[in-house]
């Protein structure tokens, strides 16, 4: 359980960060709204498909870590 509430600590930390990059100082509910629709559009669910399978290639104690080093690049590459 502390593994547990320690990632969520660490995947919110993430998603403040996220939010810092693009000035807003974190994400709004409507951001979450829209990450959530666009992962809801039909083109989305094989890219979540490969995706999570990738992830399950990977072991189980090393997840957070591997989501955590993509999400930074994606961030770094892409945020605004």
């Amino acid at each position: 359980m502390d593994e547990q509430k320690r990632e969520q600590e660490q995947d919110r930390e993430s998603m403040v960060e996220m939010g810092r990059r693009d000035g807003s100082g974190g994400l709004s509910p409507n951001d979450h709204l829209s990450m959530m629709l666009e992962l809801c559009k039909p083109e989305s669910m094989g890219m979540i498909r490969r995706w999570v399978s990738a992830l399950m290639l990977v072991p189980e104690g090393e997840r957070a870590g591997v989501v955590r080093a993509v999400e930074k690049q994606i961030v770094e590459e892409f945020g605004s």
